[in-house]
């Protein structure tokens, strides 16, 4: 019945040490799942800034541009007052 015993617990501090590196090794890549996992939530939240930055500048550029251009078509079409005169 010891022998049993004895036997029973070798057994098991066998298959205990010969899992460790293993759940070890689990428990890595586990964590490295869910790292990946956080950065592919925050993807799209990302793109959409990306996005808005990217819109924002394009449509501050716009108006400069639109700006720009009435200011010299205005400048172009203004008489001077002495050619006015003549």
């Amino acid at each position: 019945m010891r022998a049993a015993a004895s036997a029973y617990s070798a057994a098991c501090r066998g298959v205990d040490t010969a899992i460790q590196p293993l759940i070890s090794e689990l428990t890595a890549a586990t964590k490295a799942a869910d790292a990946s996992i956080q950065e592919l939530k925050r993807a799209p939240v990302l793109a959409k800034r990306y996005v808005m930055v990217v819109a924002t500048a394009f449509f501050i550029l716009a108006l400069i541009c639109v700006y720009s251009t009435m200011r010299l078509i205005d400048a172009a079409g203004s008489v001077s007052a002495q050619e006015k005169v003549n």
